[in-house]
């Protein structure tokens, strides 16, 4: 099933590059993540396993939605590294 990471952990890798966050409504599991591209809003949902833990295969499409791959100029390198 593959290994998870804490949810804080998961979103202070996003802040960094503007990223926000909405919580679900009515008490769902399934938060939005919103990152400005170009004028335009790029929205990724991501669940949650437990309330507060993401699935590290959830980081990986995020990042690809929301154009923070090393393809789109954010090495892995610098992407992880959050002081």
């Amino acid at each position: 099933m593959g290994s998870s990471i804490p949810w804080k952990q998961f979103q202070a890798y996003f802040i960094r590059y503007g990223v926000t966050f909405r919580a679900p409504k009515g008490g769902g599991s399934h938060w939005k993540m919103f990152r400005k591209i170009g004028g335009k809003f790029r929205i990724y949902v991501i669940p949650l396993e437990h309330g507060r833990l993401v699935r590290d295969m959830y980081l990986k499409k995020a990042r690809k939605a929301l154009e923070l791959t090393e393809k789109d100029g954010v090495s892995d390198v610098e992407f992880f590294d959050v002081k």
